[in-house]
């Protein structure tokens, strides 16, 4: 071989490609050296924050919600041990073909319920998590985990539940499902029932599931607070055991039973019918979640006639006035309904619930006195009481009253309230003339809460002594509306009301608002008790409806209670009408008002908490 061989054009392009080789290796090799100068150099901890995250993961440790108990400690929502269904839909979408993923839905459908549609949407969506399940028992949980679904794994969680069921469902409300309150108790104690959750920082495969024992972080999550009301379970299951019968008995479209201490307005129990239960709500109608006793707004009717009469006595205007049964201002007329009771004094005005006495006594106030009274009783403002979704009653103001208003407004027309506020009403004239804040809030964590606002003081002890004195012949007299109410060994007083539904501004023929209100023992109240009935069928009077109710009620309350009787041997009983009859046959004499020289009834309490 010579050197013309050697430098021919063939040897020479070939040299000269391998040049370029060499070359283009040799910038591609710098270039990757530089490459990795800037990775483990100068991006060195931005890629090993982006590696640390794709292999470590934080998993939630939930935060367990506080629980609300009544007074004695009975648990009225709690919470148990469930567990929450999680897939990782990124890695199912990448490694499973179709046929699996749809293998998958089968599986989680047959352990979970539902339909395997339901799952492939939510295992189609983007992203590296979804929820499957929320708030599972632990059992399907643990089935779940048993069949090693791929991309699938559960998560602790807390589930609330309710012991009682329906118990006391208005007051306590419920929460979503990431346990915040969304009505009631719930909502309105959320800050303090509310919990955080904690979480675990730890290693994971492919699939986002944990490494067994590769725990690097872990911060514990902090529990909400226990919430006491003031309710008491017993005592709140017989007031609904009682608007069930009703409910059976008359069909109406609600009802609602408030009972109260008349000592320091502590609310013993709040019924609402319909209810629902919290556990299984469902699609429950929201007329079945409404708490009617402190949202709805009704005519009172002659239960209002007390306030009418306390106004008059405190004001020291005459308190008789003669019915002839009916009683014409202007071109109108009002009647009774019980026809002409002719000369009436207070107690008869109250005991044979008399329209135009009552009339007559708001004309003698007139609209400005009879206004200002209303509103000292607490009518047109809210109670205050710890629940969201109160309302306030509505009256004109009393310029703007005609004759006639100023005479429906004296029995109970053409105002409106709620059942708390007239309750709160009857409250006072039990207590001897002093406004309490009904409270549903009793402690939180087991530290009493600081004590309430001072009673106010809005009738004279008098005043209070003499209408407790007539509304316990609303029960015991002759002529007494209110006789259904009686319960054996005890004076019970009280009120019947029996108005005319009202809706837009018009009443409705044949649809009422039954009710009754009062205190029992009547001698040394202790609970005030008010019932009452939206639109009953069957029949509508207030003595009727809702008197038997408040009589079961008071009935249960006082043994459980353990109150002393206060007329031991009094075998009267409104359960049995004909028991009134042999009361009188066996020397029995209607009882008169028992007074002392200040014109206090005997053994009366006072506010004392």
């Amino acid at each position: 071989m010579n050197r013309h061989e050697i430098r021919s054009p063939q040897n020479l392009l070939l040299k000269k490609r391998m040049e370029i080789v060499f070359i283009a290796m040799m910038l591609a090799f710098v270039a990757l050296a530089l490459r990795l100068v800037w990775i483990q150099g100068i991006r060195q901890k931005h890629f090993s924050e982006l590696a640390d995250k794709m292999r470590r993961r934080e998993i939630p440790s939930p935060g367990r919600r506080g629980v609300i108990r009544d007074r004695k400690g009975f648990d009225l929502v709690t919470n148990v041990a469930a567990c929450d269904i999680c897939a990782n839909p990124r890695a199912i979408q990448k490694n499973l073909p179709a046929a699996q993923q749809s293998d998958l839905a089968d599986k989680l459908a047959s352990l979970l319920g539902g339909t395997p549609d339901h799952y492939l949407q939510r295992l189609s969506r983007s992203g590296a998590f979804v929820y499957l399940a929320r708030g599972l028992d632990r059992q399907k949980g643990l089935a779940v985990q048993r069949a090693k679904l791929y991309g699938v794994e559960i998560r602790e969680a807390t589930k609330r539940v309710h012991p009682g069921g329906s118990l006391a469902a208005h007051i306590i409300g419920y929460t979503d499902t990431d346990q915040r309150g969304l009505e009631a108790v719930e909502a309105q104690f959320q800050k303090h029932l509310g919990s955080e959750d904690g979480h675990i920082i730890a290693e994971v495969d492919a699939t986002q599931k944990v490494i067994p024992d590769t725990e690097r972080e872990i911060v514990p999550p902090s529990d909400g607070r226990n919430v006491t009301l003031t309710l008491d379970a017993n005592i709140q299951e017989f007031a609904e055991a009682e608007l069930a019968n009703v409910l059976t008995a008359f069909h109406p479209e609600g009802a609602t039973a408030i009972v109260m201490d008349v000592r320091n307005g502590d609310v013993l129990a709040m019924a609402n019918v319909p209810t629902y239960n919290p556990d299984v709500r469902g699609q429950v109608p929201p007329a079945n979640r409404r708490n009617r006793a402190i949202t709805d707004l009704y005519e009172p009717g002659s239960v209002f006639k007390t306030i009418t009469a306390i106004a008059a006595l405190e004001e020291g205007i005459p308190t008789s006035a003669y019915c002839p049964g009916s009683m014409t201002i202007g071109r109108r007329s009002i009647h009774c309904a019980h026809g002409a009771h002719g000369k009436v004094d207070l107690n008869r005005l109250i005991e044979a619930s008399c329209n135009v006495g009552a009339a007559t006594l708001a004309e003698r106030l007139g609209s400005e006195k009879l206004y200002n009274h209303i509103k000292a009783l607490g009518f047109l403002g809210k109670t205050g009481i710890e629940l969201v979704g109160e309302t306030n009653g509505w009256l004109q103001k009393p310029d703007t009253w005609a004759p006639m208003k100023t005479a429906n407004v004296g029995f109970g027309q053409g105002v409106v309230t709620t059942p708390i506020q007239m309750l709160r009403a009857y409250v006072a004239v039990a207590n001897g003339g002093l406004l309490v804040k009904p409270s549903i809030l009793r402690a939180i964590d087991g530290v009493q809460l600081p004590p309430r606002p001072a009673p106010q003081r809005v009738m004279q002890e008098t005043t209070a002594a003499k209408m407790r004195a007539a509304l316990e012949l609303v029960v015991l007299g002759e002529h007494g509306t209110g006789k259904a109410a009686k319960i054996a060994n005890y004076h019970v007083a009280g009120k019947t009301g029996t108005a005319q539904l009202a809706r837009g501004g018009k009443y409705i023929a044949g649809a009422f608002t039954s009710s009754f209100v009062g205190f029992v023992p009547a001698t040394r109240p202790r609970v005030a008790i008010l019932v009452a009935v939206t639109n009953p069928h069957g029949q509508h009077y207030g003595g009727v409806v809702a008197a038997p109710a408040f009589r079961e009620i008071a009935r249960q309350t006082m043994a459980y209670l353990e109150v002393p009787p206060d007329s031991p041997g009094d075998t009267r009983d409104g359960a049995k009408a004909g028991s009134f009859i042999a009361w009188q046959r066996n020397g029995g004499k209607r009882p008169e008002p028992r007074a002392d020289a200040a014109g206090h009834l005997s053994n009366v309490s006072s506010v004392a908490e």
